[in-house]
């Protein structure tokens, strides 16, 4: 989804940072506490992301499991700088509880002091339908013209 948004999006200069664990989930789930609380030096990435100062717009996507983003999630906004007052979108994709997922990701964007002007959650099972992305990118292409 996050590739598709960003090939797409026309009218803006965006970059696709993803971060990826490539290891067991017992692992992972041995360093949820610690990505939780915005330690990721056990994960191989660019950490210049958590710089969000030169931008305006930051859309930000992940997979959500039972309505709620995972550790990593508050990990990535409790490191973040620059967060205020910038426009944050959050996209997920999830095969259950769609509609609490963007809700739950707004309520922690706006603590820490952005702002949310709308959201996106898909519910796939496997592969996402193009058609289900194209309405929000649709939506980003008329916030940037605004």
């Amino acid at each position: 989804m996050a590739k598709y948004i960003h090939k797409n999006v026309e009218g803006m200069e965006s970059s696709l940072e993803p971060i990826k664990f490539s290891g067991k989930v017992s692992k992972l789930m041995q360093l949820e506490e610690k990505l939780k609380e915005g330690d990721f030096s056990s994960l191989e990435f660019d950490q210049s992301i958590f710089n969000f100062e030169p931008y305006e717009i930051i859309l930000i996507g992940m997979p959500v499991y039972g309505g709620k983003p995972p550790t990593i999630f508050d990990g990535l906004l409790r490191k973040a700088n620059g967060l205020e007052e910038k426009s944050i979108i959050p996209f997920a994709t999830g095969r259950i509880y769609t509609k609490t997922m963007i809700p739950n990701m707004k309520q922690r964007i706006e603590e820490r002091g952005a702002k949310v002007p709308f959201g996106k959650a898909v519910r796939n099972f496997f592969k996402i339908k193009t058609s289900k992305i194209d309405p929000l990118i649709e939506q980003i292409e008329e916030y940037i013209a605004e």
